[in-house]
């Protein structure tokens, strides 16, 4: 049976929670420093997620297969303060490292960017760390392309990181 990709729902914050620390784990290991990967808590995790289903208006999609939620996506109005009113983002994708390479984080991004399109939105941002060269050749291959000159630089805990821009066209 094919995944459910459907919208999260009060009760899924756990689900969400373990793929998002799981994908943390192991997506940023080698990137992000292992004190501090070591160091997520799912509880924690699903604690903050349940903030977001009961409070945030966003948009937040499950991938849920065999019952299990394996992945999520959260997406919305990109961003940025010079953004124009039709310009979306994917604000968070993360599938679960147990079920990568099996079409879930494909089937979540289709959707995504379905929803994003019929709520109006046309290009679509997405910013990924610039050294996950995984995340990166995924978002090319879902059809984004980087937007030359377009980086930052933040702060997650000691560790200096550096993020570039990703684009979907308007279509």
């Amino acid at each position: 049976m094919p995944a459910l990709i459907r919208p999260a729902s009060a009760g899924d914050e756990h689900g969400i929670a373990l793929a998002h620390v799981g994908a943390w784990q192991a997506g940023y290991r080698g990137i992000v420093a292992d004190a501090l990967l070591d160091g997520l808590s799912v509880a924690d995790r699903a604690a903050w997620w349940g903030g977001i289903i009961r409070t945030q208006p966003c948009r937040l999609l499950v991938a849920q297969d065999d019952g299990r939620i394996c992945g999520f996506a959260s997406f919305g109005r990109l961003r940025d303060e010079q953004a124009s009113p039709g310009e979306g983002e994917i604000w968070t994708m993360y599938v679960d490292p147990g079920a990568w390479r099996r079409g879930l984080g494909c089937a979540l991004m289709a959707q995504a960017l379905h929803t994003l399109r019929d709520d109006g939105f046309g290009r679509v941002h997405v910013w990924a760390l610039q050294a996950n060269h995984r995340a990166i050749a995924f978002y090319q291959s879902c059809g984004f392309a980087l937007q030359p000159g377009a980086w930052r630089r933040f702060r997650l805990g000691a560790q200096d990181l550096a993020e570039v821009a990703l684009v979907h066209p308007a279509r």
